[in-house]
């Protein structure tokens, strides 16, 4: 899984940036013409541009030559007329700098272009920089900085209305946000490039369009979507001779398959057909790529043999030599396939060797596999203290992986929400223009009817009066709706820190045990095996109850639990509902005492307050040790009834008393005997009680014992 991961972000670098350098170094690809362009220039100008021009072409083959052409080209421009093509020449400095991986130098050489630029009002070459220093903050990952430059550089092109900058603009911004995650707002962008080319019906640049659109796609779990741009860019690649990228089509088509649909032999086809193109054209880089992401995909199949196989094959070739990356990836999977073949040592040797090079290159994606797979040794092997520390070193960067994949959407929305913001500020703008414009035409008919002026004095005075108590009313009414949407607010937000917390452990507990369960039943003792089972069931149990409790919880704050009020005897409802009890006070030896007259009738609803004196006598058994008392109580007085339960369990503390029925302050403690709880079942408890116009409270010492009392209208 960590390889095809990797290949797959190889590749969306391929189709972003490869297309993007084409863009840029079209025009300087003939370099005999422009050898000779600068053969026979004869004014300093022409020269300037020819040297440029090369220094473009030769940035990514020869960096030495490039110097030589920038370097002649700046001494020449900086004692000449034109500011312009010193500018031009600046500016390829900082792409010779940038290439050559001095950034710092390169950044600096971009803004001196830039603020002459600036200075000669040179519009063209400003959006040109612009487009340059965004992309480098792209690639050092300064995001804002980024956007603010390459948005700029974009809004220049449009009022040039320069077509070939706004759709290399538009890229970039694409190439930018899907590099970060917002595959949203890149997929709008890259949009919008399709359509032009699609328009101008330029197959060359489609071919990479419609690959980069399946990407983006793939990303966003748009299985029909990637598909269908996949096909055509191959489709596009066969109309004309200028691209070739059939085999990273292919490659993306089987890495679609078996990461959105895992249909292996669908993903199998796409790979032979690479091997296929091999046969024909061999290229040891898409060799390397097809044995790797061959040899994950057999370990998805569970054929360790044939892993092994592909990997040892693969670290033979030159771009494993060469690649830190690809070693970190190539190790750790290799070490999973010794593993799915029990040959342990291997095993071993392999992850290690991949967990190295991932702390190096501060992989968590490949530190979370690498530990997964070392838990997985030593639970084969018995050495369980080193299978918890490395299931606890991946459950670790399992968290900082969730993380960063939630911050990254959390920001993709934020851009959605800004984007509507701004909209309706400029609403709001407008609105308030027009306000503003009907006021001073209204004070200019006034001013016109002076002679009018006490009689409209009067009517303003009354009209001002009226309004003056309408904006009061609704100033009192926003603020008391403030008040409302605070709190509202406040729990909604202590609802998802449960629902994060409190569901996240026991379902990460359930998948670690039913792993081991699954992998290890075979090297396990029955007792072994019962004992894993009971964990199952206990967590189960226990987050069913938080599931069932969070549900009641949630129906009650949208009022969809109503009172429904009936006239009953008290003393009957309650011996039945302890008779669902007689159980687990058996396995206690608890005693439970029913002190309640037997002619004692009550109207309220009878489902509400089972409810609630099964969770409290639920919470009396939990928190009772063995041979301990139970008591229900109920006592009428002049203006209500009082139903108790108390038991002489270990009490609560004292600072904790008072904050037990808060969703904000949820208070959770296991049993005598290890009982699981929720911590949502007394908060459940006030809002039922609520329900029935009544009111609950506790009194508890700590190692002495509790009770509840409600107290409802009799």
């Amino acid at each position: 899984m960590i390889i095809q991961n990797l290949f797959m972000r190889y590749l969306i670098l391929t189709y972003l940036f490869v297309f993007t350098f084409l863009l840029a170094s079209a025009q300087d690809s003939n370099l005999d013409s422009l050898r000779t362009s600068l053969l026979i220039a004869q004014e300093d100008s022409t020269k300037v541009n020819a040297m440029n021009d090369l220094s473009s072409a030769f940035l990514t083959s020869n960096l030495d030559s490039a110097k030589h052409y920038i370097e002649t080209a700046i001494n020449i421009a900086k004692t000449g007329t034109n500011p312009k093509l010193y500018i031009r020449s600046i500016n390829h400095s900082g792409l010779y700098e940038w290439h050559r991986g001095n950034l710092e130098v390169a950044i600096d050489s971009f803004r001196a272009a830039l603020a002459l630029s600036h200075q000669h009002n040179s519009k063209r070459q400003t959006a040109v920089i612009s487009g340059n220093i965004g992309m480098l903050f792209t690639q050092t990952g300064y995001p804002d900085s980024a956007v603010h430059y390459l948005e700029y550089s974009l809004q220049l092109n449009r009022e040039r209305n320069d077509s070939a900058q706004i759709t290399k603009n538009l890229m970039d911004l694409s190439n930018h946000f899907t590099g970060i995650g917002k595959y949203s707002k890149g997929l709008e962008y890259m949009q919008e490039v399709r359509a032009y080319y699609e328009k101008k019906k330029l197959h060359f640049n489609l071919t990479y369009i419609y690959a980069n659109l399946g990407v983006i796609y793939a990303r966003l779990h748009d299985f029909d979507q990637a598909y269908y741009y996949y096909q055509q860019s191959r489709a596009s690649d066969k109309l004309t001779d200028e691209t070739d990228i059939e085999s990273l089509n292919l490659t993306n088509l089987a890495l679609l398959f078996v990461e959105l649909t895992e249909q292996y032999d669908s993903a199998y086809n796409y790979f032979h057909k690479i091997d296929s193109i091999l046969v024909l054209d061999y290229d040891e880089d898409l060799h390397f790529s097809n044995l790797v992401n061959e040899g994950s995909l057999d370990l998805k199949r569970g054929d360790g043999s044939a892993a092994i196989e592909k990997f040892r094959n693969a670290i033979e070739l030159t771009p494993f030599q060469l690649s830190k990356k690809y070693q970190v990836a190539v190790y750790i999977n290799f070490g999973e396939a010794y593993l799915r073949t029990n040959l342990l040592d291997s095993a071993r040797i392999n992850i290690n060797r991949g967990l190295e090079l991932a702390k190096e290159l501060n992989s968590y994606e490949h530190l979370q596999k690498a530990y997964y797979n070392l838990f997985l040794v030593d639970s084969i092997e018995n050495h369980f203290a080193n299978a918890l520390a490395a299931y606890q070193l991946y459950a670790t960067y399992t968290d900082s992986l969730w993380n960063n994949d939630s911050k990254a959407k959390i920001a993709e929305l934020e851009i959605l929400y800004q984007t509507e913001k701004n909209r309706i500020e400029n609403i709001r703008l407008k609105e308030d223009t027009e306000h503003k414009e009907a006021i001073i035409f209204k004070q200019q008919i006034i001013g016109g009817l002076i002679m009018l002026a006490l009689l409209v004095a009067l009517v303003l005075f009354i009209v001002l009066i009226r309004s003056t108590k309408k904006i009061r009313y609704s100033n009192n009414l926003l603020e008391e709706h403030k008040k409302q949407l605070i709190e509202l607010n406040i729990t909604k937000d202590k609802f998802f820190s449960i629902i994060a917390h409190d569901l996240k452990s026991p379902f990460t507990s359930l998948l670690g045990f039913i792993e081991i369960l699954e992998m290890e039943h075979q090297l396990m003792s029955e007792a072994q095996r019962i004992e894993i089972i009971q964990n199952l069931e206990k967590t189960a149990t226990n987050t069913y109850n938080l599931l069932t409790n969070l549900l009641d919880w949630a129906r009650s704050q949208r009022n969809q639990i109503q009172y429904k009020p009936e006239h009953f005897n008290l003393k009957e409802k309650v011996t039945n509902l302890t008779q669902f009890l007689k159980q687990r006070l058996l396995i206690k030896n608890l005693s439970l005492t029913i002190e309640i007259d037997d002619k004692l009738n009550l109207t309220t609803d009878p489902q509400l307050l089972q409810a609630v004196l099964m969770n409290l006598t639920n919470n009396a058994i939990k928190f009772t040790p063995d041979n301990g008392f139970i008591e229900i109580t109920a006592t009428e007085k002049e203006t209500y009834l009082e139903i108790c339960v108390r038991d002489n369990g270990i009490g609560i503390p004292k600072e904790k008393a008072n904050k037990l029925f808060t969703i904000d302050n949820k208070y959770q403690r296991q049993g005598t005997n290890g009982e699981l709880g929720t911590g949502l079942g007394l908060i459940l408890c006030k809002e039922f009680v609520d329900l029935m116009n009544g009111s609950i409270t506790v009194n508890s010492t700590e190692g002495k014992g509790s009770i509840f009392c409600l107290r409802l209208n009799h």
